[in-house]
């Protein structure tokens, strides 16, 4: 008899108790929300036990606000013997909340198959064509390094970023299975050497660095080489050779094989013999129609009438 006749007691000092132990558990939780941002920086995901965690802290911190707000506008005999319940039954959640140790507060989600990169100006006509053909190549299983070139500002990266971003609609659709477990989008330019180029694609798998370059390479070649992948090498000076980068090289792919291929953009047609590459596709300048198009697109119709 004793339990529920306390339950008639004034419910000032249950409340304070409890307001007591969510002020302390409020704290965890700021704590916890401390290591969240942390890790976010980091590139990091809180852990379904943390999310899990967190979405209870907040059923519990409305039933106690509930509480106390009943508590400041209601009294009577039937009303304390409620309100007491209740915050003994809120007290125990709060209990098994403080209790629970939650040792890794978030993790390292892998990283996505293909990441939109910024494409320079809108495909046309004839760079769709281009982009029709390229296609092509890649899902031909022969093809294994393909290679663009052109001199400079004909749209070898532009075509480049297209293919990319085709892939990552395409795998949003979910409408047909990804070609590729990942596409790694990467430029080379004149200055671009060795290590550069394996930060670039550890940063984008997702992978431990290392100052040992034939380490690094182990790291990237060891996480791909069972993995259907695209690596898209952009603006090529100079051969680079795969093995040290630790990029498997390419296999030559049968029906329902997992696919390897390396698509290479270079002003350098020697480049491309170099790289081994076949296919070769040579991109021209625009023709006269689609220099204009692009030229009215850049500069705008109301800017070419005031020069007029």
């Amino acid at each position: 008899m004793k339990r529920p006749f306390g339950y008639l007691k004034h419910p000032e000092d249950g409340i304070s108790v409890l307001q007591n132990s969510m002020d302390n558990l409020c704290c965890k939780r700021g704590d916890l929300i401390d290591q969240l941002r942390s890790a976010e920086l980091a590139g990091e995901t809180p852990t379904h036990e943390v999310k899990d965690w967190l979405a209870k802290f907040d059923v519990v911190d409305v039933q106690v606000s509930k509480i106390r707000n009943d508590h400041d506008h209601h009294n009577g005999r039937s009303f304390r013997c409620c309100v007491n319940r209740r915050s003994e039954a809120c007290q125990a959640e709060i209990t098994a909340l403080a209790a629970v140790e939650l040792d890794t507060a978030a993790t390292r989600l892998p990283p996505s198959g293909v990441q939109q990169v910024a494409a320079e100006w809108p495909v046309n006509v004839s760079m769709g064509s281009y982009l029709s053909i390229l296609e092509t190549h890649i899902q031909d299983d022969s093809s294994r390094i393909i290679g663009i070139w052109g001199m400079g500002g004909v749209g070898k990266t532009t075509r480049l970023q297209g293919l990319n971003n085709q892939l990552l609609h395409s795998s949003e659709s979910a409408q047909t299975p990804p070609a590729f477990d990942y596409v790694i989008w990467t430029v080379t330019s004149k200055d671009c050497n060795l290590v550069k180029l394996q930060r670039d694609i550890s940063e984008r798998l997702g992978l431990p660095t290392h100052i040992n370059q034939a380490q690094q390479a182990n790291e990237i070649f060891d996480f791909l080489k069972n993995k259907s992948f695209l690596f898209l090498l952009d603006d090529l000076w100079q051969t680079v050779d795969l093995a040290e980068v630790g990029i498997p090289h390419p296999i030559r792919s049968g029906a329902g094989a997992m696919k390897q291929k390396v698509v290479v953009t270079t002003r350098l047609e020697g480049v491309c013999g170099q790289m081994q590459a076949r296919p070769i596709m040579k991109l021209d300048c625009l023709g006269e129609d689609e220099a204009w198009q692009l030229f009215h697109d850049k500069v705008g119709e109301e800017t070419i009438r005031r020069a007029r």
